[in-house]
């Protein structure tokens, strides 16, 4: 029987594993906005893939908990809307699509649009980036924890089994 080079196959093994990671949680949600008479909207994820026909819910300031207008995304991942600007505050915008989407406030005050971000960017308010962005430091325990288990398996049953045989 051969025996396994084990210096070979735990490093081959651990990239595999860490490789593998990255596309695995690699779909995080962005939205973006242009202000005008109109919002228009744009929903995408992380690779830039457009969330299409996707559900989008706009909430007033006035009625948080019903939404004001429902609607879908178009094939490019835009939506647009023309919230009533005699109900000044805050209007909350949702999109969801399979599993995956995000949520931003946008600020309507006195007839004037502006975004509470003033960067004008709503990538920083995602509602998944918490769940879905894995930190450099626990990508390598995740991977160090799946080798020590494959190591630790694999030694397991590479021991052999004692034979109980007994003398009578």
């Amino acid at each position: 029987m051969k025996s396994i080079q084990w210096n070979l196959v735990i490093p081959l093994a651990g990239l595999g594993v860490i490789g593998f990671m990255d596309a695995a949680v690699s779909h995080g949600a962005k939205l973006t906005y242009e202000v005008e008479p109109t919002i228009s909207l744009t929903a995408a994820y992380d690779n830039g893939e457009p969330f299409n026909e996707a559900q989008v819910f706009v909430y007033s300031p006035e009625n948080p908990q019903e939404p004001w207008e429902t609607g879908t995304t178009d094939e490019s991942g835009r939506y647009q809307f023309r919230p009533n600007p005699e109900i000044p505050g805050n209007w909350t915008v949702t999109v969801r699509q399979a599993g995956h989407g995000d949520m931003i406030t946008i600020n309507l005050d006195d007839s004037t649009l502006m975004a509470d971000d003033s960067t004008g960017d709503a990538a920083n308010s995602s509602l998944l980036a918490d769940l879905t962005d894995i930190s450099v430091p626990q990508r390598l325990l995740t991977g160090a924890s799946v080798i020590w288990g494959c190591v630790g398996t694999a030694l397991y049953f590479s021991r052999g089994h004692k034979s109980s045989s007994s003398d009578s």
